[in-house]
């Protein structure tokens, strides 16, 4: 059992893992891994049946994606990032997956089985250029990201990303990558959201706003229709129904 943090060790960049076992002495209770070149931004442990040991994701300004093994501390595979990473957050169903926000806005996908690179993009906003086609569009860096399992239907998953512009969110059908964007969430500079799997709650944290007058926090859940499994666009147009009827409550 252990805390895991990020921090700098002289002039190396990585995670400092405190033990909580009483049985250590004080030299054994911390150790720290050096992971990156630049300050870390977030980093999440992931333990699950699909690997034989904990795991250890972490991003950084350096523009890299670190997994590592939490036990022994061995850097395991390193991913370059298009922009700085600022959060990540694992899948709770497929634990081979791994999400990054960046710098930039956008959301990429890394499969570790896939040591090449992301697997899929996905964009918070859109644009169209002149030819009418979507067009990659920048916006704020995404601060924090988390995931929620589904059951029934297509839907096995959903990905929620906070920014300053608000929180985002997108379906994930079957064991594809995330393909269908769905409405936004909430507005508001959103600093962070976290999912409970034992209540099936969502809380997201807001700064104060002209329209905030004060910190806030925002507890909600996500409601998604049970769809058939070859029914994508309706699986699409059900969830941004159920997102959109979200039960939601605001305290300080």
């Amino acid at each position: 059992r252990a805390f895991v943090c990020g921090c700098q060790h002289g002039p190396n960049h990585g995670a400092l893992i405190v033990s909580v076992d009483t049985d250590k002495g004080a030299n054994d209770s911390h150790r720290f891994i050096s992971l990156h070149s630049d300050s870390v931004r977030d980093l999440k442990s992931c333990v699950s049946p699909q690997h034989s040991h904990p795991m250890l994701a972490s991003v950084a300004l350096d523009k890299t994606l670190a997994v590592s093994n939490l036990v022994t501390g061995r850097l395991l595979v390193r991913y370059n990032l298009e922009a700085a990473g600022m959060s990540c957050a694992w899948d709770k169903v497929n634990s081979n997956y791994i999400y990054v926000g960046l710098k930039n806005g956008w959301v990429v996908l890394f499969d570790l089985r896939n040591t090449l690179g992301p697997v899929s993009r996905l964009f918070p906003r859109q644009a169209q250029d002149h030819a009418g086609a979507p067009a990659l569009v920048h916006g704020p860096p995404v601060l924090s990201l988390d995931t929620q399992p589904l059951v029934g239907g297509a839907a096995s998953g959903v990905v929620v990303a906070a920014s300053i512009a608000g929180t985002c969110a997108w379906l994930r059908v079957a064991d594809c990558p995330p393909s269908h964007t769905l409405t936004p969430l909430t507005k508001g500079k959103c600093s962070s959201v976290s999912f409970d799997p034992s209540s099936g709650t969502w809380a997201a944290l807001f700064r104060t706003t002209p329209v905030r007058n004060k910190t806030s926090h925002l507890c909600f859940s996500l409601s998604l229709a049970d769809t058939p499994h070859n029914e994508e666009s309706k699986a699409a147009h059900e969830a941004v129904a159920g997102a959109g009827a979200g039960r939601g409550s605001e305290g300080g």
